[in-house]
Protein backbone atom coordinates (compact mmCIF):
# COMPACT_ATOMS: atom_id res chain seq x y z
CA UNK A 1 0.00 0.00 0.00
CA UNK A 2 1.30 3.47 -0.87
CA UNK A 3 0.52 4.95 2.53
CA UNK A 4 2.47 2.24 4.31
CA UNK A 5 5.60 3.25 2.40
CA UNK A 6 5.55 6.66 4.09
CA UNK A 7 7.65 6.96 7.23
CA UNK A 8 4.91 8.50 9.36
CA UNK A 9 2.63 5.53 8.67
CA UNK A 10 5.26 2.77 8.77
CA UNK A 11 4.27 1.71 12.31
CA UNK A 12 0.60 1.23 11.38
CA UNK A 13 -1.18 -1.97 10.42
CA UNK A 14 -2.91 -1.57 7.07
CA UNK A 15 -5.42 -4.02 5.63
CA UNK A 16 -7.85 -3.94 2.75
CA UNK A 17 -11.55 -3.17 3.21
CA UNK A 18 -13.28 -6.51 3.80
CA UNK A 19 -16.70 -5.24 2.69
CA UNK A 20 -15.22 -4.16 -0.63
CA UNK A 21 -13.50 -7.52 -1.08
CA UNK A 22 -16.77 -9.35 -0.45
CA UNK A 23 -18.56 -7.11 -2.95
CA UNK A 24 -15.91 -7.97 -5.54
CA UNK A 25 -16.64 -11.63 -4.80
CA UNK A 26 -20.33 -11.00 -5.53
CA UNK A 27 -19.31 -9.26 -8.75
CA UNK A 28 -17.20 -12.28 -9.74
CA UNK A 29 -20.11 -14.64 -9.18
CA UNK A 30 -22.63 -12.48 -11.04
CA UNK A 31 -20.38 -12.58 -14.10
CA UNK A 32 -20.40 -16.39 -14.28
CA UNK A 33 -22.50 -17.13 -17.40
CA UNK A 34 -25.15 -19.37 -15.80
CA UNK A 35 -25.60 -16.98 -12.86
CA UNK A 36 -25.48 -13.86 -15.02
CA UNK A 37 -28.34 -15.21 -17.13
CA UNK A 38 -30.67 -15.49 -14.13
CA UNK A 39 -29.53 -12.17 -12.66
CA UNK A 40 -30.09 -10.29 -15.93
CA UNK A 41 -33.61 -11.69 -16.19
CA UNK A 42 -34.32 -10.37 -12.70
CA UNK A 43 -32.82 -7.01 -13.66
CA UNK A 44 -35.02 -6.82 -16.74
CA UNK A 45 -38.13 -7.09 -14.55
CA UNK A 46 -36.94 -4.23 -12.37
CA UNK A 47 -35.99 -2.09 -15.38
CA UNK A 48 -39.34 -2.64 -17.07
CA UNK A 49 -41.48 -1.60 -14.11
CA UNK A 50 -39.22 1.35 -13.27
CA UNK A 51 -39.95 2.70 -16.76
CA UNK A 52 -43.64 1.71 -16.89
CA UNK A 53 -45.57 3.71 -14.27
CA UNK A 54 -49.00 2.49 -15.43
CA UNK A 55 -48.06 -1.19 -15.19
CA UNK A 56 -46.30 -0.54 -11.87
CA UNK A 57 -49.53 1.00 -10.57
CA UNK A 58 -51.45 -2.11 -11.64
CA UNK A 59 -48.85 -4.30 -9.91
CA UNK A 60 -49.23 -2.28 -6.72
CA UNK A 61 -53.01 -2.79 -6.81
CA UNK A 62 -52.43 -6.53 -7.13
CA UNK A 63 -49.93 -6.41 -4.25
CA UNK A 64 -52.56 -4.76 -2.06
CA UNK A 65 -54.99 -7.57 -2.90
CA UNK A 66 -52.36 -10.27 -2.48
CA UNK A 67 -50.38 -9.07 0.55
CA UNK A 68 -52.38 -6.20 2.03
CA UNK A 69 -49.56 -3.76 1.29
CA UNK A 70 -47.44 -2.36 -1.51
CA UNK A 71 -43.87 -3.58 -1.87
CA UNK A 72 -41.14 -1.84 -3.82
CA UNK A 73 -39.10 -3.39 -6.60
CA UNK A 74 -35.54 -2.38 -5.76
CA UNK A 75 -32.81 -1.81 -8.32
CA UNK A 76 -29.20 -2.96 -7.94
CA UNK A 77 -26.21 -0.62 -8.08
CA UNK A 78 -22.74 -2.18 -8.29
CA UNK A 79 -21.27 0.49 -5.98
CA UNK A 80 -24.00 -0.01 -3.39
CA UNK A 81 -22.94 -3.00 -1.33
CA UNK A 82 -25.59 -5.68 -0.97
CA UNK A 83 -28.01 -4.12 -3.45
CA UNK A 84 -27.83 -7.13 -5.78
CA UNK A 85 -29.28 -9.44 -3.14
CA UNK A 86 -31.96 -6.99 -2.03
CA UNK A 87 -32.98 -6.53 -5.68
CA UNK A 88 -33.60 -10.25 -6.08
CA UNK A 89 -35.32 -10.42 -2.71
CA UNK A 90 -37.73 -7.64 -3.72
CA UNK A 91 -38.69 -9.57 -6.87
CA UNK A 92 -39.04 -12.91 -5.08
CA UNK A 93 -41.37 -11.54 -2.41
CA UNK A 94 -43.68 -10.22 -5.18
CA UNK A 95 -43.64 -13.49 -7.13
CA UNK A 96 -47.36 -14.26 -6.78
CA UNK A 97 -48.37 -10.66 -7.60
CA UNK A 98 -46.14 -10.60 -10.67
CA UNK A 99 -47.52 -13.96 -11.78
CA UNK A 100 -51.09 -12.69 -11.47
CA UNK A 101 -50.25 -9.59 -13.49
CA UNK A 102 -48.61 -11.65 -16.25
CA UNK A 103 -51.83 -13.68 -16.64
CA UNK A 104 -53.91 -10.58 -17.36
CA UNK A 105 -54.62 -10.07 -21.05
CA UNK A 106 -55.54 -6.42 -20.47
CA UNK A 107 -52.01 -5.58 -19.27
CA UNK A 108 -49.58 -4.83 -22.08
CA UNK A 109 -46.36 -6.51 -21.01
CA UNK A 110 -43.45 -7.00 -23.40
CA UNK A 111 -43.33 -10.64 -24.48
CA UNK A 112 -39.88 -11.14 -22.92
CA UNK A 113 -40.98 -9.88 -19.50
CA UNK A 114 -44.17 -11.95 -19.59
CA UNK A 115 -42.17 -15.05 -20.55
CA UNK A 116 -39.68 -14.52 -17.71
CA UNK A 117 -42.43 -14.06 -15.10
CA UNK A 118 -44.31 -17.13 -16.34
CA UNK A 119 -41.17 -19.29 -16.46
CA UNK A 120 -41.18 -21.65 -13.45
CA UNK A 121 -37.47 -22.38 -13.96
CA UNK A 122 -36.65 -18.69 -13.57
CA UNK A 123 -38.28 -18.55 -10.13
CA UNK A 124 -36.59 -21.78 -9.03
CA UNK A 125 -33.18 -20.58 -10.20
CA UNK A 126 -33.73 -17.16 -8.65
CA UNK A 127 -34.33 -18.88 -5.31
CA UNK A 128 -31.13 -20.89 -5.73
CA UNK A 129 -29.14 -17.77 -6.60
CA UNK A 130 -30.47 -16.01 -3.52
CA UNK A 131 -29.45 -19.00 -1.38
CA UNK A 132 -25.99 -18.87 -2.96
CA UNK A 133 -25.51 -15.15 -2.27
CA UNK A 134 -27.25 -14.90 1.11
CA UNK A 135 -24.22 -15.87 3.21
CA UNK A 136 -22.03 -13.35 1.37
CA UNK A 137 -24.71 -10.67 1.76
CA UNK A 138 -24.83 -11.34 5.51
CA UNK A 139 -21.02 -11.29 5.70
CA UNK A 140 -20.99 -7.83 4.09
CA UNK A 141 -23.48 -6.60 6.69
CA UNK A 142 -21.44 -8.11 9.54
CA UNK A 143 -18.21 -6.63 8.24
CA UNK A 144 -19.79 -3.17 8.46
CA UNK A 145 -21.05 -3.73 12.00
CA UNK A 146 -19.47 -1.88 14.92
CA UNK A 147 -19.07 -5.29 16.59
CA UNK A 148 -16.85 -6.59 13.81
CA UNK A 149 -13.09 -6.99 14.19
CA UNK A 150 -10.18 -8.30 12.14
CA UNK A 151 -10.13 -11.72 13.84
CA UNK A 152 -13.43 -12.58 12.11
CA UNK A 153 -12.29 -11.81 8.53
CA UNK A 154 -10.53 -15.14 7.94
CA UNK A 155 -13.44 -17.18 9.33
CA UNK A 156 -15.90 -15.33 7.08
CA UNK A 157 -13.91 -16.19 3.98
CA UNK A 158 -13.37 -19.83 4.90
CA UNK A 159 -17.08 -20.19 5.70
CA UNK A 160 -17.95 -18.66 2.33
CA UNK A 161 -15.54 -21.04 0.63
CA UNK A 162 -17.26 -24.03 2.23
CA UNK A 163 -20.67 -22.60 1.33
CA UNK A 164 -19.76 -22.07 -2.35
CA UNK A 165 -18.43 -25.61 -2.64
CA UNK A 166 -21.69 -26.88 -1.13
CA UNK A 167 -23.62 -24.81 -3.69
CA UNK A 168 -21.94 -26.65 -6.56
CA UNK A 169 -24.92 -29.01 -6.45
CA UNK A 170 -27.21 -26.20 -7.63
CA UNK A 171 -28.21 -26.66 -11.25
CA UNK A 172 -27.69 -24.84 -13.63
CA UNK A 173 -24.78 -23.20 -11.77
CA UNK A 174 -22.72 -26.29 -11.00
CA UNK A 175 -20.14 -26.18 -13.83
CA UNK A 176 -19.42 -22.46 -13.48
CA UNK A 177 -19.17 -22.69 -9.69
CA UNK A 178 -16.86 -25.68 -9.80
CA UNK A 179 -14.51 -23.84 -12.15
CA UNK A 180 -14.61 -20.66 -10.04
CA UNK A 181 -14.05 -22.49 -6.75
CA UNK A 182 -11.14 -24.43 -8.21
CA UNK A 183 -9.15 -21.36 -9.16
CA UNK A 184 -10.46 -17.81 -8.95
CA UNK A 185 -11.93 -17.96 -5.45
CA UNK A 186 -8.52 -18.70 -3.96
CA UNK A 187 -7.03 -15.71 -5.79
CA UNK A 188 -9.84 -13.47 -4.51
CA UNK A 189 -9.41 -14.70 -0.94
CA UNK A 190 -5.63 -14.28 -1.06
CA UNK A 191 -6.06 -10.65 -2.10
CA UNK A 192 -8.30 -10.03 0.89
CA UNK A 193 -6.85 -12.23 3.62
CA UNK A 194 -3.30 -11.21 4.49
CA UNK A 195 -0.64 -12.65 6.82
CA UNK A 196 -1.88 -10.13 9.35
CA UNK A 197 -5.39 -11.64 9.28
CA UNK A 198 -3.98 -15.10 9.95
CA UNK A 199 -2.01 -13.73 12.90
CA UNK A 200 -5.00 -11.93 14.40
CA UNK A 201 -7.13 -15.05 13.93
CA UNK A 202 -4.75 -17.17 16.01
CA UNK A 203 -4.32 -14.44 18.62
CA UNK A 204 -8.02 -14.70 19.41
CA UNK A 205 -8.23 -16.97 22.51
CA UNK A 206 -11.21 -18.76 20.94
CA UNK A 207 -8.90 -20.07 18.21
CA UNK A 208 -5.74 -20.72 20.24
CA UNK A 209 -6.38 -24.49 20.32
CA UNK A 210 -6.63 -24.82 16.54
CA UNK A 211 -3.91 -26.58 14.56
CA UNK A 212 -1.48 -24.37 12.67
CA UNK A 213 0.32 -25.76 9.64
CA UNK A 214 4.00 -24.94 9.02
CA UNK A 215 2.98 -22.73 6.09
CA UNK A 216 0.63 -20.69 8.26
CA UNK A 217 3.21 -20.52 11.06
CA UNK A 218 5.64 -19.05 8.54
CA UNK A 219 3.12 -16.34 7.62
CA UNK A 220 2.51 -15.52 11.28
CA UNK A 221 6.24 -15.39 12.04
CA UNK A 222 6.67 -12.95 9.17
CA UNK A 223 4.21 -10.54 10.79
CA UNK A 224 5.83 -10.91 14.22
CA UNK A 225 9.28 -10.23 12.77
CA UNK A 226 8.00 -7.11 11.03
CA UNK A 227 6.24 -5.50 13.97
CA UNK A 228 7.90 -6.78 17.17
CA UNK A 229 11.05 -5.26 18.65
CA UNK A 230 12.20 -8.69 19.89
CA UNK A 231 10.77 -11.14 17.31
CA UNK A 232 12.53 -14.20 18.71
CA UNK A 233 10.94 -13.80 22.13
CA UNK A 234 7.61 -12.81 20.57
CA UNK A 235 7.55 -15.99 18.46
CA UNK A 236 8.24 -18.10 21.55
CA UNK A 237 5.45 -16.34 23.47
CA UNK A 238 3.08 -16.79 20.53
CA UNK A 239 3.86 -20.53 20.43
CA UNK A 240 3.22 -20.81 24.17
CA UNK A 241 -0.07 -18.93 23.78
Amino acid sequence: MDLQQRDKFSHMFMVGCNSYGLQLLVKDLLHLPSIESVFKKAQSIITHFNHSPLQLAILRDIQMEEYGKQMSLLGAVITRWGSQYTMMESIKRSESALSRLALRADVELPNLIREIIQDDDFWVNLGKLMSLLKLIHEAIQMSESTRSDLSKVLKRWTSINTHLVDCERFKPFETDLQAYNASRFTLRMEKQVSDFHWTIFYLDPVNSHLHMTPAIQKRVNKVIQQYCANPGMAIEEFASF
